[in-house]
């Protein structure tokens, strides 16, 4: 199978949001700015929100493409969303981390908490 054109084109973005070819896709990952926000919650759970890179829409043709991710990591849930655009992300993160502080907030608390308490 042959291809006249590179068959991933499309799925690429830069932080500008405009597409952009396969030679500048390792520059935008390895872009600090890719990395919007993150929140530590006690000694592991980590809630990030980041540009992707990469469409998370993986649909073809007229789409509004998923660029942003919140996910909460090493937490007491999985959580995790995406976003076409960097405020609907944002709040995501904000719900993500009051959810799990109040949720868990065992496991949310700082380290210098529990070493207090003891």
């Amino acid at each position: 199978m042959t291809f006249d054109r590179d068959p991933c084109s499309g799925m690429w973005y830069g932080l500008d949001h405009l597409p952009i070819d396969r030679a500048a896709v390792e520059s935008v990952f390895n872009d600090p700015k890719r990395i919007i926000k993150q929140t530590r919650l006690g000694a592991s759970v980590l809630v990030s929100t980041v540009f992707l890179v990469i469409d998370h829409a993986f649909t073809v043709g007229e789409h509004v493409p998923l660029l942003y991710e919140t996910a909460a990591l090493d937490g007491p849930e999985d959580l995790m969303r995406r976003f076409p655009t960097k405020d609907q992300a944002l709040k995501c993160h904000d719900v993500f981390v009051t959810y799990l502080k109040d949720t868990y907030p065992e496991q949310c608390r700082p380290r210098w908490f529990h070493r207090l308490s003891r």
